[in-house]
C-alpha cells in the first residue's frame, strides 16, 4: 500500500523471514524493522504507526494486527519522492494488546506521578501539631486512622452518643468576629463510616470540648454534611476534630466551616473551574497535491488510541536523504510500557526538538536524535518476543502440596469485568501491563485448623479479628452445613473449612506470621488467570462458563440468573463449604478455589486503577498499598453469591471487614497467603 502525503510516502510490508524493502523508485527511504520483547499476541497483538512532518503535521496513521508470533519483526517503509531536499519525519510506534484502547481526545501526555499516603496522626500531639488551618467558608480533607488517639466527651456538651473508638483528624479554626458558626463533615469516604465531630478550645484537652455531634447515618447510601452542629463562638482559635464509633476503620473526611449568618455558605459546593482541554491534534493526509491541502469531507482522525498503561510508546526521528536507502532496526521494549512518548512541548504541535521517548528503561525518557540508517536492509527472522518478564521460572520441585510456585512472567492486569455498583472503586480499567517476579501462593484458602494452630503458636488476635460462632452446630446429617462464621472457640467439625469472618488486619497478621503476606491484586489475578497459560482466561479453569459442580457459589440462595439452583447440592447451606465441593475450580498450576468458596482479601488499598496511587506503581509487581486505607480489595466470588465473576473483578470492604449494610464481618470473606520464598 502506498499513500502520498506531503511528498512523503508510507508503505507497509508484511513481515517475513527474508523480506527486503519493496522495489520503489530510488528515492530517500527508511526501511523499518520493528520487534518487541512482549509476549505475542497476549500483550502485543497490534502495532500502531503514526507519521508527522517536520512542521508538526500528522499525515499518516496505520493500525495493523500482529497476532501471529511470526508477524514480528514487523516491517514497513517510509520514503520521500522529493529528490531536491532532505525530509525529516517523526515516526511514532506503539505495540499494545488487541482491544486495549481508549477514546482519542487529543494528546494527553501524562508522566508517572509520585504518590504519598495522606498523613495520619499517630498521637494527639502529632494530631495537634499537624492540624491545617480551616478557613470560615472553606473545606479541607484529612484521613483518620483506625487506632484511637484521643477521647471525646459523651453527653452534656452536645449530642454525641458513642465514645471515640477510631483515629482522628483535626483542623485549626480562627474566629475573628463573635457569632454563630456551623461545622460539618461535608463528605466522607467511605460514606458508610460512622463519624463524630467535636470542637475544642484546646486541642489536646478533651475537657475543653464545646460542641459535639455523632451518630449513624439514617441512610447508608447518603453522603455529605453529617454530622453537623452550630455553636456561638467568641474570637479566638479553636480545634475542629473527628472520630468514629468503630475501631480499625480509617476514613477520608472533608471538614467544612461556615458562618450561620451566611446561610448560602452552609452545604454549598465549591464551583469547579472548567478544565482547559486543548483541541485534539487532527490527522491531515494530503488531498490532491500539496501539504494537506483541501478540505477533508470525512475526518480520518482515529477515534481510539492504545491505552498508555498497556502500550510501549516509541518516537523515532529519521532523515530521508535523496538517493539514500537504509534500514532502521527498533525493538519495542516492555520496560517502556506506560512511559508515554511526548510529542513536544505543545501536545497539539509535534516538535522533534522538544519531543522525548522511552528507549529501554522504565520511566526514563530521552530527547530524540536522528536515527542512523543501516545500509543492510535484510530482515533477521529472530525475535525477542516473550522475553519480557520471563526470567524467573520455577524449578521442577518448587511447588509443594501446600503452596504452588508461580513462575515469573508478564500479563495484562485488569480489563472489562462485572461492576454492578458502577463505581470506579471497583472498576478493573484502565488495564495495565504488569511484570511479575516468581512467588508462591497457598493452594487453598486458609482453614479453621490452620488459624487455630497459629493462635496456639502465638498469633495475637484482635478482639474482633475473627468471628466466632458456637451457636449453630454442624448438622449430624450433613457436616458441611455450618454457621455463618466457620470458626469456633474449641475444635469442632469445622476444622477443614475455610476460615471466614476475618478482618484484613487478622488475615495479614496470620500471613506475616507464616513468613508471607496477603497477595497483591496483581499476584492474585496473575495466578488466577494468566500464570502457566499462553493466554489470559476469564476464570481460573479457563473460559468455560461456571457450573455448580465446578465451583462453590450460589449455595445459600435461589436459582442464579442462569436458572441454576446450586443450593440444591446441599440440604441447607448457611456458611462456607469444603473446597472439595469445587473440584473443578483449579488453575493451570494447581491453585484451588480462587473463583468460588470465599471472597479473598488482598494486600492493596481499594483505589481506582486511574488513581495516583496506582498510576505511581511501577511495572514490576505493581500495587497500591496504604497503611491506613479506608477500603481494602477482595477478589473472587463466594458460596453466598449467585454468580461467579471473572478473575479481573474487584470488590472492597473496610479493613475491619464490617459490612456497612449489615454491621458485621461477612461470612463469605476469607483469605490465602503469598510468599517470596517457599512457605514454611
Amino acid at each position: 500500500m502506498a499513500l502520498i502525503a506531503r511528498r512523503t510516502t508510507l508503505a507497509l510490508v508484511l513481515a517475513c523471514a527474508s523480506c527486503r524493502a519493496s522495489t520503489l523508485a530510488p528515492h530517500g527511504e527508511a526501511f523499518f524493522v520493528v520487534d518487541t520483547d512482549l509476549p505475542v499476541p497476549a500483550l502485543a497483538g497490534r502495532l500502531r504507526v503514526d507519521l508527522y512532518t517536520a512542521d508538526g503535521t500528522w499525515f499518516e496513521s496505520r493500525d495493523i494486527g500482529r497476532a501471529d508470533p511470526l508477524d514480528w519483526p514487523a516491517t514497513f517503509s517510509v520514503y520521500s519522492d522529493d529528490d531536491a531536499r532532505d525530509v525529516r519525519v517523526l515516526v511514532r510506534l506503539r505495540a499494545y494488546p488487541e482491544g486495549v484502547v481508549r477514546t482519542y481526545q487529543g494528546e494527553r501526555f501524562a508522566p508517572r506521578p509520585t504518590f504519598a499516603e495522606p498523613h495520619v496522626a499517630s498521637s494527639v500531639s502529632d494530631l495537634c501539631a499537624s492540624a491545617p488551618e480551616l478557613p470560615i467558608g472553606g473545606r479541607l480533607v484529612g484521613r483518620r486512622g483506625g487506632v484511637r488517639i484521643t477521647d471525646l466527651v459523651v453527653g452534656p456538651s452536645g449530642s454525641c452518643t458513642f465514645p471515640n473508638a477510631a483515629g482522628s483528624t483535626a483542623a485549626r479554626v480562627t474566629i475573628a468576629k463573635a457569632g454563630t458558626y456551623g461545622f460539618d463533615v461535608a463528605d466522607s469516604f467511605p460514606y458508610i463510616a460512622d463519624s463524630s465531630l467535636f470542637l475544642r478550645s484546646r486541642c489536646d484537652d478533651p475537657t475543653s470540648q464545646l460542641a459535639c455531634e455523632s451518630g449513624a447515618r439514617a441512610n447508608h447510601f447518603s453522603s455529605g454534611h453529617f454530622p453537623r452542629f452550630h455553636v456561638a463562638l467568641a474570637p479566638g482559635t479553636y480545634w475542629l476534630m473527628t472520630g468514629g464509633a468503630q475501631a480499625y476503620w480509617p476514613a477520608d473526611l472533608t471538614l467544612e466551616a461556615f458562618s450561620v449568618a451566611d446561610p448560602q455558605a452552609a452545604g454549598a459546593e465549591s464551583p469547579s473551574a472548567p478544565s482547559a482541554i486543548p483541541a485534539p491534534l487532527r490527522l491531515r493526509p494530503a488531498s490532491g497535491s500539496g501539504a494537506g491541502g483541501g478540505a477533508e469531507v470525512n475526518d480520518p482522525t482515529p477515534t481510539t488510541e492504545p491505552e498508555p498503561n498497556a502500550t510501549v510508546d516509541r518516537l523515532v526521528l529519521v532523515k530521508l536523504v535523496p538517493g539514500v536507502r537504509g534500514a532502521a532496526r527498533i525493538t519495542l521494549r516492555g520496560a517502556c510500557v506506560g512511559t508515554m512518548a511526548k510529542l513536544g512541548h505543545d501536545p497539539a504541535s509535534p516538535d522533534a526538538a522538544t519531543a522525548t521517548t522511552c528507549l529501554d528503561t522504565e520511566n526514563v525518557s530521552a530527547p530524540l536524535g536522528e536515527l542512523a540508517l543501516d545500509p543492510d536492509r535484510s530482515v533477521d527472522a529472530a525475535s525477542a518476543r516473550g522475553a519480557f518478564g520471563s526470567t524467573e521460572p520455577c524449578a521442577a520441585d518448587a511447588s509443594t502440596e501446600a503452596a504452588a510456585c508461580i513462575p515469573g512472567g508478564s500479563f495484562l492486569l485488569g480489563g472489562p469485568a462485572a461492576n454492578p455498583l458502577g463505581s470506579s472503586l471497583y472498576a478493573a480499567t484502565p488495564a495495565r501491563i504488569a511484570r511479575m517476579p516468581r512467588f508462591y501462593l497457598d493452594r487453598d484458602e486458609v482453614t479453621v485448623a490452620q488459624v487455630r494452630a497459629a493462635i496456639a503458636g502465638g498469633l495475637a488476635v484482635d478482639p474482633d479479628g475473627i468471628g466466632v460462632d458456637d451457636v449453630t452446630k454442624p448438622s449430624t446429617a450433613d457436616p458441611m452445613v455450618v454457621a455463618p462464621c466457620s470458626y469456633t472457640a474449641a475444635p469442632s467439625g469445622r476444622e477443614a473449612l475455610s476460615a471466614s469472618c476475618v478482618t484484613w488486619r487478622f488475615a495479614r497478621a496470620y500471613c506475616q506470621m507464616r513468613g508471607g503476606d496477603l497477595p497483591t491484586e496483581a499476584q492474585w489475578e496473575y495466578a488466577a488467570s494468566a500464570a502457566g497459560r499462553p493466554f489470559k482466561t476469564l476464570y481460573a479453569w479457563g473460559d468455560d462458563p461456571p457450573a455448580c459442580d465446578r465451583a462453590v457459589y450460589g449455595r445459600a440462595g435461589p436459582a442464579d440468573s442462569a436458572g441454576t439452583d446450586c443450593a440444591a447440592l446441599l440440604h441447607q447451606a448457611v456458611g462456607p463449604v469444603p473446597a472439595s465441593e469445587g473440584a473443578g475450580d483449579v488453575t493451570a498450576l494447581g491453585v484451588r478455589s480462587l473463583m468460588g468458596g470465599l471472597l479473598e482479601w488482598t494486600l492493596d488499598s481499594a483505589a481506582p486503577y486511574d488513581s495516583a496511587c496506582w498510576r505511581a506503581a511501577g511495572l514490576t509487581s505493581p500495587r497500591c498499598f496504604e497503611e491506613n486505607a479506608p477500603f481494602r480489595t477482595l477478589r473472587g466470588s463466594s458460596w453466598l453469591e449467585g454468580q461467579i465473576v471473572p478473575a479481573t473483578a474487584r470488590s472492597a470492604l473496610p479493613p475491619n471487614g464490617v459490612d456497612g449494610l449489615h454491621g458485621a464481618i461477612p461470612s463469605h470473606v476469607g483469605f490465602r497467603c503469598a510468599y517470596a520464598e517457599p512457605a514454611r
